[in-house]
């Protein structure tokens, strides 16, 4: 059972979403994924980040920024979707 929590965050055209431990980055006019990132789900983490809840992401500069359901900060190229 996964918890959405989140709002997208739009910028330059490009909507940002999350999923437990992906974040999705959505062409805002046609609607097509431009880059996924996904991580493996933590077997340590227990409470709302093992059930999928997530905060969502936030953007600065060209870093797109969010929490891994084991609390560590991961920060994606906002273009190219690396780390």
């Amino acid at each position: 059972h996964n918890v959405l929590e989140v709002t997208p965050v739009v910028m330059d055209g490009v909507m940002y979403v999350t999923g437990p431990n992906q974040v999705f980055a959505l062409d805002g006019r046609a609607g097509r994924t431009l880059w996924h990132y996904e991580r493996p789900r933590s077997a340590e983490t227990r409470g709302d980040p093992a059930k999928g809840t997530n905060r969502g992401v936030a953007v600065l500069g060209d870093r797109v920024f969010f929490v891994t359901d084991n609390a560590r900060l991961v920060a994606l190229h906002r273009v190219t979707g690396q780390m």
